[in-house]
C-alpha cells in the first residue's frame, strides 16, 4: 500500500521507479506471522535490489 503513493508520485514526476519488497509473512492465512523471518525477508529484498543494480540497471544505463 505505500507503494501506491510512491509510485504516483514518481508518475506525476515522470521518473521511472522501481519497488522490491521483503515480505516476512505466509500468504495463506493459516500460519501465524513470525517476527523473526523479517530479517531474512528484508536481506533478501536488499540482496536483489544491489543484484539488479550491478547487473540489469547499470548495463541499460550503458547502453544510453
Amino acid at each position: 500500500m505505500e507503494g501506491c503513493g510512491f509510485a504516483r508520485a514518481c508518475q506525476e514526476q515522470n521518473c521511472d521507479w522501481f519497488a522490491f519488497r521483503g515480505i516476512p509473512d505466509f500468504g495463506d492465512g493459516d500460519r501465524v506471522m513470525d517476527k523473526r523471518w523479517r530479517g531474512v525477508a528484508a536481506l533478501s529484498a536488499a540482496t536483489v535490489v544491489r543484484q539488479f543494480q550491478e547487473s540489469i540497471y547499470l548495463e541499460s544505463e550503458e547502453t544510453f
